[in-house]
This record gives C-alpha cells, sequence and structure tokens, in this order.
C-alpha cells in the first residue's frame, strides 16, 4: 500500500486485517490513513484520512480483539477440563508414548521407547547412576533421543522430573507473558507460574514407573 497505484484493499470486514491489541490497531489504522488507501468491505469503503471513517474502522477491529480474547478463553476453559478428565492435550506425546485419540479425548500410550524410560528411573534411583552417564549407557545401546542425534544429561533429568511417567497428567507448568523493555513489548516464554495455577490429574494413559520409584527419583 506504499505504492501510490494501490487506491483500495478489499476485504471481507476490517477484522480481517488485525485483530490485535490497541497498538496493532493503531499501526493498521496509519498505514491505511497516512498512504491514502481506501479499505472496501461488504459492507462500506472507509476512507481513514475521514475522521468518522476512522473511529468506524478503529471500533470494528477492536470488536475483532475482544473476539479473540474471548475465544483464547473459551479455548483455556476447554483445555483445563480435558486435563481434569485425565486427557494428554500437549502437542507432543512425551518420551516413551505416542499420542493417540480415543472416544474419550486425546491420550498417550507405550511405544517400543517405554523400556528405555523404565531403565533410565532404575539406573537412577537403584544403580545410583548421574544423568550423564545415563546419557552415555542409552547412546552406547543405540537408543535415540526424540532430538538431536546424542542424549544430554538435561534430557534424562527432564524425563526424570516428568510426572507422566507415574500416570499423571499436567497443565500450566509454564507461561509467556509480555514485558515492557527498552521502550518496545517483548515476549518471554516459559515463565514460572504460581505453583497453585499448575493443574496435576491422574491420566488416563499407562504409568511406566511407579509412584514409589518416580517419587525417589
Amino acid at each position: 500500500i506504499e505504492n501510490p497505484a494501490v487506491k483500495v484493499v478489499l476485504v471481507v470486514e476490517p477484522q480481517r486485517l488485525s485483530r490485535g491489541d490497541l497498538e496493532d490497531c493503531g499501526r493498521v489504522v496509519n498505514a491505511f490513513r497516512y498512504s491514502k488507501t481506501k479499505v472496501m468491505t461488504t459492507m462500506m469503503t472507509y476512507d481513514l484520512s475521514n475522521k468518522m471513517h476512522r473511529k468506524f474502522f478503529e471500533q470494528e477491529l477492536m470488536r475483532g480483539n475482544d473476539f479473540l480474547e474471548y475465544t483464547k478463553e473459551i479455548l483455556l476453559r476447554g483445555r483445563i477440563l480435558s486435563v481434569k478428565k485425565g486427557n494428554y492435550i500437549g502437542n507432543t506425546a512425551p518420551f516413551g508414548y505416542n499420542k493417540k485419540m480415543d472416544d474419550i479425548g486425546p491420550t498417550i500410550e507405550p511405544n517400543e521407547y517405554a523400556d528405555a524410560v523404565r531403565l533410565v528411573f532404575d539406573m537412577y534411583v537403584n544403580q545410583e547412576k548421574t544423568p550423564l552417564q545415563i546419557a552415555r549407557h542409552l547412546d552406547s545401546i543405540g537408543v535415540n533421543p526424540m532430538k538431536g542425534k546424542i542424549w544430554e544429561k538435561s534430557s534424562i533429568r527432564a524425563i526424570l522430573k516428568n510426572e507422566h511417567y507415574a500416570g499423571w497428567v499436567r497443565f500450566g507448568g509454564h507461561k509467556t507473558e509480555r514485558f515492557y523493555e527498552n521502550g518496545q513489548t517483548v515476549k518471554k516464554r516459559n515463565m514460572p507460574v504460581d505453583p497453585d495455577e499448575i493443574i496435576i490429574e491422574r491420566g488416563r494413559h499407562t504409568a511406566l514407573v511407579s509412584q514409589e520409584l518416580f517419587d525417589a527419583a
């Protein structure tokens, strides 16, 4: 739209251009306003150099943002309810499991690497091996990690702390927060959350280790 030859952008409704926050709304409005580009929808054509048109346009964009936030809230409630039923709602199954869908919802089932998970817990608790020693042993017997070519000790620690292996499902361990730094809004992922916000429920899947062994680890 910086090209003077572009006079109009055709869109079904203004909300299709952005469902972001006030900052995003202002960016979209200014882009069309100062490039002198009209926005044509099925209902009307907006000339954002016109004060009233601009006001209506901004209201439409913010209505889209409100709808998006409401939808996110509804989806979050659904995810929490699903976890409380014992479903696994993660995108990727933990090492040693495959994700599947049954009549109730998403869950996980043991795969060919389940014995490797049991071996990790046994070596750590009963044989008193370090995570690095366990990682090298898995490499030596040809057990491949989910990512990368060799096992890292951090991956072994993650397995030993993962409640799914004891038959539980977990939701809300980390979250993404926005911060204002150096004059800009930035996102920071994997921020710690209040323990009261973490949901841990008995899962519908088969545990790979006993609760006693998991607690000992």
